[in-house]
């Protein structure tokens, strides 16, 4: 019999806010997750959650990845959600386009050059850039059903922001209702979860991110919201789907397994396997490289609370290179670009970021002819 009140409680991780320009003390608040009757969410706080989607409007709101247009990295993420877009919708010629959460002008500007599309509305209340061109308009405020916009749009693309909407249901029964004017479709690129909870992936955990779904619960919810799936596909833990008006809309759909029980046992165990790794190593006086600077990371170095000698033989390595020379929030060494020479001296890595373990991996042995039997991972890891 399952515990639907079960729940996952941390009583304090460091607020993930992306790498920071210089060494400070970070801000920390509890996280926990559990089951609404549909999907996983947070259930920390109401007004820790308030703070937190407020602080998306903030004129320094700091993205907490580099978004397309920003980093080579960003770019290439980007570049994929279009090849993704570009397949699965086709021609935009003459088409209008909303985006919601886009972060930057790139997806739009890129579509713009492909295609003779009339107009691309972005919703956002994060970006403050001006329109670089007159085709392009930008409308800093949330999507909801109350600001919903009045025209009718062919195609709706919202990347990296439905994992971040306060109400999902009311985010899907709008996009809905939108895409039925037109007998559009709606694109969405969000995480999925599933195998970052079943292996206690502590990269799964942000405070930002309200709302947490494996395939199943997703595809339920857009189900009661009627929306039927068109296509779906996930790569490197992240979501693509294309969505269509349901005509029939099922309201009895429930989404109930045990996985928070499997990441709540997983999360223990990992965090035991990271700590004493770590600690042996560096008992063995080895230099240890951790590769990836992400929250995952951020969130296990705050809690396991290494004495600072142990940060002598840390080194922290990344590939985007917008986070070089800047710093995770709770480690006072400075952030190395993936391609530098210091890895010479580096007696073994960690890799960090596990939703691109084999990449990273693979680059490792070939650019810096590292041996494979020094490679770890943040947790035992399953190539499922």
């Amino acid at each position: 019999m399952l515990d639907l009140n079960f729940e996952i409680h941390f009583k304090k991780l460091p607020l993930w806010k992306g790498v920071i320009e210089e060494p400070s003390i970070p801000e920390f608040y509890p996280f926990s997750l559990g089951w609404n009757e549909r999907y996983i969410c947070q259930t920390t706080s109401k007004e820790i959650l308030r703070q937190v989607v407020k602080s998306y409007s903030k004129n320094d709101y700091q993205l907490i990845t580099s978004p397309p247009g920003t980093s080579s990295w960003g770019n290439s993420r980007g570049n994929i959600a279009l090849e993704y877009i570009r397949n699965s919708f086709g021609s935009l010629n003459g088409k209008k386009v909303l985006d919601i959460g886009g972060g930057t002008t790139y997806i739009g500007e890129k579509l713009l050059s492909m295609d003779n599309i009339i107009e691309y509305t972005i919703m956002d209340p994060a970006l403050s850039n001006k329109p670089p061109t007159p085709k392009i308009k930008i409308f800093r405020q949330y999507f909801t059903s109350e600001t919903c916009p009045k025209e009718n749009f062919d195609l709706i693309v919202s990347m990296n922001c439905f994992e971040h909407v306060p109400d999902p249901i009311d985010f899907l029964h709008t996009l809905r209702q939108l895409i039925q004017r037109q007998n559009g479709k709606a694109i969405l690129l969000f995480p999925d979860t599933e195998k970052q909870l079943r292996n206690g992936d502590f990269n799964v955990i942000l405070h930002e991110h309200l709302s947490y779904f494996t395939r199943k619960s997703f595809i339920n919810l857009a189900d009661f919201c009627g929306l039927k799936i068109i296509d779906c596909a996930s790569d490197n833990d992240l979501f693509f789907f294309t969505l269509g008006v349901k005509q029939k809309i099922a309201h009895n759909v429930r989404t109930i397994d045990n996985i928070l029980f499997k990441a709540a046992e997983q999360f223990a165990q990992n965090f035991e396997y990271f700590n004493n790794m770590v600690i042996s190593l560096i008992n063995d006086n080895k230099k240890v490289a951790l590769h990836g600077a992400c929250n995952g990371l951020n969130n296990l170095l705050a809690l396991c609370k290494f004495p600072n000698r142990f940060y002598d033989h840390i080194y922290v390595f990344d590939g985007d290179e917008n986070k070089t020379g800047k710093y995770l929030s709770v480690c006072p060494n400075p952030i190395i670009s993936a391609d530098d020479s210091k890895y010479r001296e580096i007696d073994c890595v960690i890799v960090s970021a596990m939703s691109f373990y084999n990449q990273i991996r693979d680059f490792l042995i070939s650019y810096h002819g590292i041996d494979s039997d020094n490679i770890y991972s943040l947790y035992p890891f399953k190539n499922e």
